[in-house]
């Protein structure tokens, strides 16, 4: 693939976009916590917007670590 082919796909895949994001960090951090958290191969939209919403260590008495 020409590296044309790869700067067209991350300018119009916006999953591939999040990679790129200045946030990509914390946002890849969240998925792998949200998507660790037992055996879920799916989360639906609204479990993950509650995950997003909840602070960090609302579930653990406080003692979450930051992002």
């Amino acid at each position: 693939m020409k590296s044309v082919s790869f700067d067209r796909l991350f300018q119009q895949a916006n999953t591939l976009q999040l990679l790129r994001d200045k946030n990509a960090v914390m946002i890849l951090d969240f998925l792998r916590e949200a998507f660790s958290r037992g055996t879920k191969k799916s989360i639906g939209q609204e479990e993950l917007t509650n995950r997003l919403a909840d602070p960090p260590g609302a579930n653990s008495g406080g003692r979450g670590r930051l992002i």
